[in-house]
């Protein structure tokens, strides 16, 4: 009948005006996700106003007296070639610039490095973990070094991981932290500590000319990670002890360091709160990075939907309420660092 064609035609135009909306919101939920993503932490109240790491805030200084003051000290570069354990050439036979070959002596003592660091982090109840070197593009989303810095990513253009996007991972942080991703933790089992050993991956695009020499900045390097998924409550705590545990494996080898917490102009993309370490080269004299230890709340756990469930309330029954984690990361240490301020 007409009055049934006309409803059909209703209907027909009410299901195209629906499909329309539909792809219309998508669409709107799409610009919202790469805007929200490509947002910064938020700042903790102690993280300094600042522009750079000239502005970033001394916090303590460790074996002032001890460090090697003068012009006749060697770069460790000159130091490896001595020892014949540093091969240049050979590096950039096989891979190009900012690779390198070690050898003799030089190899054992990075390998030994490892071992001092590995062990005193189990000693100090962190689990060591030893996780894939290639993760999916979600992966590093949930970390946030996606999507703002995949120019500094190795990008595999022949292998996807779990129909992704695959890539070589920058540092542990990155399959450490994603191990929870999606899941609801017990109260009980916080905080987690991890450790591990791999080798980090970084393209380095934005510092063209800058630390060409030595081991001071490569595309791959070895470091030893430490990881915490923790509470709210007691996430200030534990980035105190993670830092405190970075800071002694460099009193242990008698390396002169300092205590910064970087400004926001210097603070990385995922994190609220930073110290870095820093570490005295006497062939550069000059205090340069060797540690990072950032606390990024619940940035990193909103994004890989990490949460825990806490206790019930006294006198409540049922479930605790669903909080969101909060994560921390560090190296502890970055071996090709400490292997050159060893040397120097």
């Amino acid at each position: 009948t007409e009055e049934a064609e006309a409803l059909k035609a209703q209907v027909e135009e009410a299901n195209r005006i629906a499909d329309g909306a539909e792809a219309e919101l998508e669409a709107v939920d799409s610009q919202c996700k790469q805007l929200l993503d490509a947002m910064p932490n938020l700042l903790h109240d102690q993280t300094p106003d600042g522009k750079g790491e000239q502005e970033n805030e001394l916090v303590k200084e460790w074996g002032t007296d001890q460090r090697m003051i003068g012009e006749d000290f060697l770069w460790h570069d000159e130091i490896a070639e001595r020892l014949n354990g540093w091969n240049p050439e050979g590096a950039a036979k096989l891979a190009g610039a900012r690779f390198s070959v070690l050898s003799g002596a030089v190899a054992r003592l990075e390998r030994a490095l490892v071992q001092f660091f590995l062990d005193t982090h189990t000693k100090n109840e962190y689990t060591e973990m030893a996780v894939p070197y290639i993760v999916g593009r979600s992966v590093l989303e949930g970390t946030g070094q996606l999507p703002k810095f995949e120019d500094d990513l190795f990008k595999l253009e022949n292998h996807q991981a779990n129909a992704e996007d695959a890539f070589l991972i920058p540092t542990a942080e990155v399959p450490l932290t994603n191990l929870y991703r999606g899941e609801i933790l017990d109260q009980g089992r916080l905080p987690l500590s991890m450790t591990a050993l791999t080798p980090c991956f970084r393209a380095e695009a934005g510092s063209y000319g800058k630390d060409v020499r030595g081991l001071m900045r490569q595309h791959q390097f070895h470091k030893v990670e430490m990881v915490k998924v923790t509470s709210p409550e007691t996430s200030d705590e534990e980035h105190e002890t993670m830092t405190r545990h970075a800071e002694e494996l460099l009193e242990a080898l008698e390396l002169p360091y300092r205590r910064m917490r970087l400004c926001s102009g210097d603070i990385g993309f995922g994190a609220r709160q930073c110290f870095d370490l820093e570490v005295w080269l006497p062939g550069q004299q000059a205090y340069r990075e060797i540690s990072s230890i950032s606390n990024c709340c619940d940035f990193q756990a909103r994004r890989m939907n990490l949460r825990f469930r806490g206790s019930p309330e006294p006198g409540k029954k049922g479930k605790g309420k669903v909080s969101f984690c909060h994560t921390l990361n560090g190296s502890g240490l970055a071996v090709g660092r400490a292997l050159l301020a060893v040397l120097e």
